[in-house]
């Protein structure tokens, strides 16, 4: 909290940090590294979550401004980051890790997609372009290729975030 309130005097709204994801027992998995800059966060976010939710720190009226969360189950906090940007949100992420998340295969399973999630992947593309972020095209190819990617077995899904997504 020390270090969100130094960054808060900055005069950012929304910040957050790198993650050290651990399994159930404790032991260290994989660090989550996030995008820095302003720049490379909007960047970032054409493709995925821009943010590690759990070391989000914001201004309150900035998400008043935005509407809130959308109501888009396992991804309103990417929706919401993609919201803030679009109305001019001041945002950076710090190369630190200050949060220790539980990750492992039940994130995984978490990951895999049904047919409500698959409704909430449209969604969120489509809430992507009307955030200026991202064009209809795009929208079309990036919502195909996570749709294949998150119908997979659990396996392959752990291995995509383990050594593609992952540090």
């Amino acid at each position: 909290f020390e270090k969100l309130t130094e960054i808060m005097k900055e005069g950012y709204d929304l910040f957050g940090s790198y993650i050290q994801e651990i399994d159930m027992d404790g032991n260290l998995l994989k660090i989550r590294e996030v995008p820095l800059t302003e720049y490379k966060i909007k960047k970032f976010t054409v493709l995925r979550s821009p943010f590690n939710h759990m070391s989000v720190a914001y201004r309150t009226q900035l998400i008043k401004d935005c509407g809130g969360y959308p109501v888009m189950e396992k991804l309103e906090d990417y929706a919401l980051w993609a919201s803030c940007l679009s109305v001019g949100a001041k945002v950076r992420n710090i190369p630190e890790i200050l949060v220790h998340a539980t990750a492992g295969s039940h994130m995984y399973k978490r990951r895999k997609l049904g047919i409500k999630q698959l409704n909430m992947e449209y969604y969120l593309q489509k809430h992507l372009v009307k955030c200026g972020l991202k064009n209809r095209f795009l929208a079309l190819l990036h919502f195909g290729m996570r749709t294949i990617i998150f119908m997979m077995p659990v396996f392959i899904i752990k291995n995509i975030y383990q050594y593609l997504l992952r540090k």
